[in-house]
């Protein structure tokens, strides 16, 4: 190791060895697969360390732009150049600060529009037993990836504004996945939770389509029908995030717009679930306190004080 680290392993430089440390991590989660005797066995190669990883520069989405990015998304679906539900999935985090598991384990039970909030109590989790839809509580054998409890264990409300509220009820009105066990508003085909390597490809495309729009140029692609969307938003400003972005800064993005917006940071903290358990969390268990509703409102205006989508309509036209 300490040769690697200053560059005196032959060939095997640090990125390789970064590499291999990654396919042991890979190699020993997927022994659960093939002996359920691995399920609950600590991973050995969790503490190895021979390289201090470099601390990823977060990317913040800011809010003038969220009007424009859900044109773009939109239009997006609508030519047919990227998925439906992966826009909804990324449009609802960007707007509730959800995290990845809680989006895809997102259930139309946990939505409440007429006090337009958002209870989040269950999310995709691996190696845990899945919640009884019943009881809402862990049951049964460990599973590689089921629907369990949020990080932490830790339940919380959300405040819904009106522009997420649409978004949510349009796919809310469609019919549901007959027989399936939880009623999913982003569901798969067969009514389960959409598998992890199907949503990275489908957010992975939209990120493309979307900085093809902020760059204005149309990257190659074998197969990949050419965006057509690109002089009609030739005079509107998309940031320009898309090549280093990734899902969870739809939380940060989300978090600063909350602080712009003038909710108090305990609220803010309460909302994402940072704070501590019982403590600012409590505050926000009856959906229709003035404080709540007070977030909601912030939230909504926020966005309408921006430019608007028929602003951004005229402006591309």
């Amino acid at each position: 190791e300490a040769s690697i680290a200053v560059g005196k392993a032959g060939r095997l430089g640090q990125p390789q060895f970064s590499e291999c440390r990654m396919d042991l991590h890979g190699m020993f989660g997927a022994l659960g697969i093939f002996d359920e005797r691995f399920e609950d066995r600590k991973n050995p190669f969790a503490d190895l360390e021979c390289l201090a990883r470099e601390q990823r520069h977060r990317v913040c989405i800011e809010s003038q732009h969220f009007a424009a990015i859900e044109l773009a998304c939109s239009r997006l679906v609508a030519e047919r150049l990227c998925s439906e539900w992966v826009v909804g999935m990324f449009l609802t985090a960007l707007l509730s600060g959800l995290r990845l598991g809680e989006v895809l384990a997102l259930c139309r039970d946990q939505i409440d529009f007429s006090s337009g909030a958002i209870r989040v109590d269950r999310a995709i989790r691996e190696k845990e037993s899945e919640l009884d839809s019943r009881t809402m509580t862990p049951a049964g054998p460990i599973q590689r990836v089921v629907v369990n409890l949020p990080k932490g264990d830790k339940t919380r409300v959300v405040p819904m504004s009106d522009q997420l509220a649409a978004i949510l009820r349009s796919f809310c009105n469609r019919p549901c996945v007959a027989g399936a066990k939880w009623n999913l508003v982003f569901p798969s085909e067969t009514g389960c939770p959409k598998e992890h390597t199907r949503f990275t490809g489908a957010f992975n495309t939209l990120c493309k389509r979307l900085d093809e729009l902020s760059k204005k140029t149309a990257h190659g692609g074998r197969g990949r029908p050419r965006n057509s969307l690109i002089e009609e938003f030739g005079r509107v400003s998309l940031p320009d995030v898309w090549n280093t972005i990734v899902f969870r800064d739809t939380r940060n993005s989300f978090a600063s717009y909350a602080e712009e917006a003038g909710i108090p940071q305990a609220t803010r903290e309460a909302i994402l679930g940072h704070g501590a358990k019982g403590v600012t969390n409590k505050h926000y268990t009856d959906v229709t306190t003035k404080g709540f509703q007070d977030s909601r409102q912030r939230l909504t205006e926020g966005w309408t004080r921006r430019a608007t989508v028929a602003d951004l309509v005229s402006a591309s036209a």
